[in-house]
């Protein structure tokens, strides 16, 4: 069951300038954008919850990238955020600059542990991490990944 990150990308809900100080700051700034989102139910209770994941179980991934994100039963849908930050912020003592918010209706485990295990490859793919760092609008952002599934 493939997932491509890009898909589940609205430009919309890309930040290429996020000034947070905290990881808790960056992932409640990056969580605003889904806000009044199509597929999200409860919003306020949604970033309770990724918080919430977040302090239980921290998740930076490595060179710089974290996957905030929690199975709930506040979305409809898999619904992402995403967040480019002007200075690295320590994430459970690891510098983060890219921050991809994630909230995920608890049904979909198996579409879960795909775009988990997606993320994890792409933590490992030091092409698309410089060409994500170095995107300048939405648009430049999602077309940074591969038109395949990441890995493949």
């Amino acid at each position: 069951m493939p997932v491509l990150i890009q898909e589940l990308l609205e430009a919309s809900c890309i930040d290429l300038s996020i000034q947070g100080k905290t990881d808790t700051e960056a992932i409640s700034d990056i969580s605003a954008q889904l806000e009044g989102k199509k597929g999200v139910r409860h919003f306020i209770k949604l970033r309770e919850d990724i918080l919430t994941r977040e302090r239980l179980s921290p998740t930076a991934i490595g060179n710089g990238l974290a996957i905030p994100h929690a199975r709930t039963d506040h979305v409809d849908r898999i619904v992402m955020a995403v967040g480019k930050l002007d200075k690295p912020v320590l994430f459970d003592s690891q510098e983060v600059w890219l921050v991809f918010v994630i909230g995920i209706p608890r049904s979909l485990l198996g579409k879960y542990l795909a775009l988990i295990g997606a993320f994890g490859r792409l933590a490992h793919d030091q092409l698309i991490l410089e060409k994500l760092r170095m995107a300048t609008t939405a648009k430049q952002f999602i077309a940074s990944f591969p038109k395949r599934t990441l890995g493949s």
